[in-house]
């Protein structure tokens, strides 16, 4: 077990590394000599920081390991889909980003707030200019919805509150 959790967060490092050149080429900042510098410093940075070795070394983070690895590819692809020209390439990279979340919300149900960062990375790279720039995220918001019914089909409510919580009661 230990080396699959090295082996997915040596994956996750590699797409750090993709996802920071891929923000800097979109801020106009990925260009020219040493462009890939910032990325590798910041994929070094994640792959041995001290925050991320129990992640790495405990059997049970397993669902981080995950919800990382397919969050951080769902990203990039959306990323990658947005700036391609072809509608083809554009389409099919972000079906497969939205199918990778999709995954990512059963991994672990923090990988719900993508489309967050999705959007604030359209935002800042100035993509958002009208109301129809929004349709970009009705899959998103489609597939959040699917995974919040699926959740509550399988456990019969949500949140399950009075199984977990029983001190938190709304009346």
């Amino acid at each position: 077990w230990h080396l699959v959790n090295v082996i997915i967060h040596f994956l996750n490092a590699v797409l750090v590394f993709f996802l920071i050149r891929l923000i800097l080429r979109t801020a106009g900042l990925g260009e020219g000599p040493g462009a890939s510098l910032p990325a590798l410093a910041g994929a070094a940075i994640f792959s041995v920081h001290p925050a991320g070795s129990e992640v790495v070394a405990w059997t049970a983070c397993m669902p981080e390991l995950l919800f990382t690895l397919f969050s951080l590819s769902a990203f990039y692809l959306y990323g990658r889909g947005r700036e391609s020209s072809s509608t083809g390439a554009r389409f099919l990279l972000v079906a497969l980003s939205v199918l990778i979340y999709f995954l990512s919300n059963f991994a672990k149900e923090t990988a719900i707030v993508l489309p967050a960062f999705l959007f604030t990375f359209d935002w800042a790279a100035g993509r958002l200019k009208s109301f129809k720039s929004l349709l970009w995220y009705a899959p998103y918001a489609a597939v959040a919805i699917a995974y919040v019914v699926i959740r509550g089909l399988a456990i019969g409510e949500v949140p399950p509150m009075d199984k977990f919580y029983p001190y938190l009661r709304l009346g």
